[in-house]
């Protein structure tokens, strides 16, 4: 376990709120002196340093700090880099970072870089956050921030209005983190303030917590492609991964490049932290195994399903463990398969039949992401005779497959690239085309002029979505798969007069996951010939050529020596 105090000392030499009174301190008795013990006193505003600002601080009738909720400073966090931004944080700035929905979130600005916690004096100029980044955060469901500043407010405004806006929504503040040593990622914050009873702040105490893997005794490093950064990706040693109960080590045989680590790479995936191993679409052979795991999956090959849920929650009763606040992706919260060994929780791991190869059961992740988008455009008896994928990547032929094997009569593929459009023909579609108006045109016979019962997008652009409006019927279902844009704008009249269903689709479930990897092994679904699998050491330059744009390959795949 790894703990990181994020606490500011408190001294009298400590930076306070232009006008406040500094701390002072004097020993009203001290062994030195001859006396029995040491006893101090202290003197110190109650937004001093490192402290928590309770909701009277500016709402009349708000709760004071012996009501603060532990729960809300208590529990996992996300450290979030915003030392680029020069000004205040705007709502743009936060989009960017993709804080949306975190429960607990931490700031990490300038003011670290420029360490002004450390200065003798208040510094004016800090960054803070403004009125509609405040707006923002309230509306995407934060519930406890942290700055590393004295103040949320930026100091020029005397209205107050960030202050206002988050505790007026009941956010819990923190404020005074000292972040200068601390790098983006998860983590577990525990942050206990003074329980000064009917106060507007309490100073606290403030730590994050992680858990940490580090080279087992005997062991070496082991070879990984790492992000470091927006198109900054390198060959290096990291920490050989340490076995648990319940888990296995893995030697990945064939790992895909994912299109939603293309974004990540590029910086646009808010969900990603460098310094990262990627890889989540792995399989290869087992070498260790954890307490509690049946040994006969030892020297397996198997196929690794990277997602996992608690279990517990509403959603995961429910059966939408895909959508677990809780849940967690190997390659994202921790280290993926672009590595020579990599760490999977035992319950995930599917042993391969003989003769099926590392390959093969590597497509299972991005096929099951088509398994879960067709299951929801068929969900609830959607009648489909005449289905549009948009897009043949990897997701989209994977779409394709999975609605033709789920029984859908005529499914058609858009996709401008000659290529890719003969092998969306070669693998099910009905028929091809190079653009939304070419589909729409040839399909206004088949549908009697009303359009298409179901489009898959599995794109993700403003275009296509918009496209897949163009395409659709009314009353028709539209599920949205892609994720290469964040915002796109839509006319929603037609959406309302034509009583559309916008669905989205996200990753999958573990029966999507068993149904997808069912497939393969028979047969009935992949990507046609397979390519070679690259060495490790092609991973930086394989990502930088995906950027450029769409091939005639699918799919990369990577492992430490390739083939």
């Amino acid at each position: 376990m790894e703990i990181i105090d994020i606490t500011a000392p408190i001294s009298p030499r400590s930076v306070v709120w232009k006008g406040d009174v500094p701390p002072t301190h004097e020993y009203t008795s001290h062994v030195d002196r001859g006396d029995p013990n040491t006893v101090s006193r202290w003197s110190l505003g109650a937004h001093t340093g490192t402290h928590v600002d309770a909701r009277l601080h500016f709402i009349s009738g708000g709760w004071t700090m012996e009501a603060l909720d532990l729960a809300r400073v208590v529990g996992p966090c996300r450290v979030v880099d915003l030392t680029h931004v020069e000004g205040h944080l705007s709502r743009d700035d936060l989009e960017s970072a993709g804080v949306a929905g975190t429960a607990r979130l931490i700031l990490k600005t300038r003011n670290s870089e420029q360490r002004l916690l450390e200065r003798d004096a208040f510094t004016e100029g800090y960054a803070a956050i403004s009125h509609e980044a405040a707006e923002y955060l309230v509306e995407t469901g934060v519930e406890t921030i942290g700055v590393d500043f004295l103040s949320v407010e930026p100091f020029e405004d005397g209205e107050f209005r960030t202050h206002h806006t988050l505790l007026g929504a009941d956010l819990v503040i923190l404020e005074g983190l000292a972040l200068a040593g601390v790098e983006p990622g998860e983590y577990v914050l525990a942050c206990l303030p003074i329980k000064l009873a009917g106060s507007d702040g309490a100073p606290a105490r403030a730590i994050l917590m992680r858990e940490y893997q580090d080279i087992r005794e005997g062991g070496h490093p082991v070879k990984a492609v790492v992000w470091n950064g927006p198109e900054k990706m390198a060959i290096e040693e990291v920490p050989e991964p340490e076995i648990a109960p319940g888990t296995v080590i893995v030697r990945p045989e064939a790992a895909g490049i994912c299109g939603s680590e293309i974004e990540g790479y590029l910086g646009r995936m808010g969900n990603r932290t460098p310094p990262l191993v990627m890889g989540h679409e792995f399989a290869g052979t087992v070498t260790e195994i954890g307490e509690g795991v049946d040994e006969s999956l030892l020297g397996r090959v198997v196929a690794v399903n990277p997602l996992s849920s608690d279990g517990t929650c509403p959603l995961c009763r429910a059966g939408h463990t895909n959508l677990c606040p809780n849940r967690r992706l190997v390659g994202i919260h921790s280290p993926g398969g672009f590595a020579s060994y990599t760490l999977a929780p035992a319950e995930n791991v599917y042993p391969l039949p003989e003769g099926v190869e590392a390959r093969t059961g590597a497509l299972a992740e991005p096929l099951a992401n088509g398994v879960h988008a067709a299951r929801l455009g068929l969900a609830g008896d959607h009648n489909v005779e005449h289905a549009v994928v948009v897009g043949a990547g990897t997701i989209g032929l994977m779409c394709l497959q999975a609605a033709v094997l789920e029984g859908i009569p005529n499914v058609s593929v858009v996709e401008p690239h000659d290529a890719r459009r003969e092998q969306a023909r070669g693998l099910g579609a009905t028929t091809a085309f190079a653009s939304g108006e070419d589909a729409r045109e040839a399909l206004e016979g088949p549908t009697e002029g009303v359009g298409v019962d179901l489009v898959l997008d599995a794109v993700g652009a403003e275009v296509t979505r918009r496209m897949a409006l163009d395409l659709i019927r009314p009353g028709g279902r539209i599920v949205f798969v892609g994720l290469h844009d964040d915002d796109t704008t839509l006319g929603f009249h037609d959406v309302v007069r034509g009583q559309l269903d916008l669905q989205g689709s996200y990753a999958f479930t573990a029966s999507d996951y068993e149904r997808a990897l069912e497939w393969l092994v028979e047969g009935k679904a992949g990507i046609g010939e397979l390519p070679p699998v690259l060495p490790l050491e092609e991973g930086p330059g394989a990502f930088a050529e995906l950027v450029r744009g769409p091939s005639a390959q699918i799919k990369v795949f990577l492992a430490e020596k390739g083939e």
